[in-house]
């Protein structure tokens, strides 16, 4: 037994990993340090982390000794699952900051909307992989746009407007990857234009269009829509080259900066450590993008190659939006930064992303050595 698991663990591709554990050290340090000047309730938040690491690293390991064909194999019933979990969501879920986003089981909450991003990755996948020819008509746009849009309007609906974005935008860049023709992807691209100018006119409210519009000026509404905005401009420019030190940040410090556990962490790590932590952070999600992309080009399975494409797109449009969100080029939308910002289900979500393309590796390995 201790044989065979030996054997599997030196399939698994350890750089990857690697890879994963500093982006953790960041998540840790931020976290540590902002516990230094907190109340006693929040003292425990990077232990808390520390222990859904942990968790996700036994997934990671349990994940890997799966075969992700079965991924492809029962991919109805995931969409199933994950619709049902949206359903229960609107009708079941309490508030928490004006949101219904959270189920309760065994005593933990977690978010249906974390696993609606993987299961519509999936399930692009593995419609996609069967498309050698690539898109053609319109059957294949309207098929995956339907699905795509009824779990993006029920996430919508909880309203959380930056999942249900990702879940959607996921769908955008998977076409581009497809050897879809320029004029259905312009006549894509004109239709969602359309509904954009009608979801904007018609459906989003007065304070949605407000905390969508401040980022482009913040300084307008700088005690109302773009405070969140302004106040992480000034900690990640306050960081300067060399940043003020972890717990010297007085933006992150002195509770200025709001969500610093979650939504802003990237202004907390700008502020800490300045333009060279800031960098160093994104040069690792920069190489973590280049090896998956370079695993999928050299997979040689196509459900697994799509995987692993889907899954990038998965974690940089997060990286892009949530930094965007910090510097005040993204609106505030309430997407976490992949295994550094504070939080359960999307940590989790990631660790289980990590599990998946290690299985992924390992079958690859497998084929290539038979």
């Amino acid at each position: 037994m201790w044989t065979n698991i030996s054997i599997w663990l030196k399939k698994l591709d350890w750089l990857l990993l690697l890879n994963i554990f500093f982006l953790i050290l960041f998540s840790i340090s931020a976290l540590y340090s902002l516990n230094t000047q907190q109340s006693f309730s929040e003292v425990n938040l990077y232990l808390r982390q520390l222990l859904f690491v942990l968790v996700g690293f036994g997934l990671i390991f349990l994940l890997s000794f799966f075969d992700y064909h079965w991924l492809k194999n029962y991919y109805k019933i995931i969409l199933l699952i994950i619709f049902i979990l949206l359903l229960a969501v609107l009708f079941f879920a309490e508030p928490i900051r004006g949101m219904t986003g959270w189920l309760e089981f065994g005593g933990q909450t977690f978010q249906p909307s974390e696993l609606a991003k993987i299961a519509i990755v999936v399930f692009l996948a593995k419609y996609f992989s069967e498309k050698d020819n690539g898109i053609d008509s319109w059957k294949h746009i309207l098929v995956t746009g339907g699905v795509v849009l009824a779990l993006t309007i029920l996430v919508a609906k909880q309203p959380d407007f930056g999942s249900a974005a990702i879940i959607f935008m996921t769908w955008l860049v998977f076409l581009f990857f497809t050897k879809i023709s320029r004029k259905y992807f312009i006549g894509v691209i004109v239709v969602i234009l359309i509904l954009s100018v009608f979801v904007w006119s018609f459906v989003l409210e007065d304070y949605q269009q407000a905390r969508l519009s401040s980022f482009m000026q913040p300084e307008q509404d700088l005690l109302g829509q773009g405070y969140n905005v302004q106040q992480s401009i000034i900690a990640v420019g306050s960081g300067q080259i060399l940043g003020r030190g972890l717990g010297l940040g007085p933006q992150s410090q002195l509770n200025f900066l709001p969500e610093q556990y979650s939504d802003f962490i990237f202004a907390v790590i700008a502020e800490s450590l300045g333009l060279w932590g800031s960098l160093l952070l994104i040069s690792l999600y920069l190489i973590l993008f280049l090896r998956l992309l370079l695993m999928a080009r050299n997979m040689g399975d196509a459900f697994g190659a799509w995987l692993v494409i889907g899954f990038v797109i998965y974690f940089s449009l997060q990286v892009v939006i949530n930094i965007g969100m910090a510097i005040g080029l993204a609106p505030v939308t309430g997407i976490t930064l992949p295994f550094v910002s504070y939080g359960g289900s999307s940590l989790l979500t990631s660790f289980l992303v990590i599990g998946i393309i290690q299985s992924i590796i390992i079958k690859r390995k497998e084929k290539l050595f038979s």
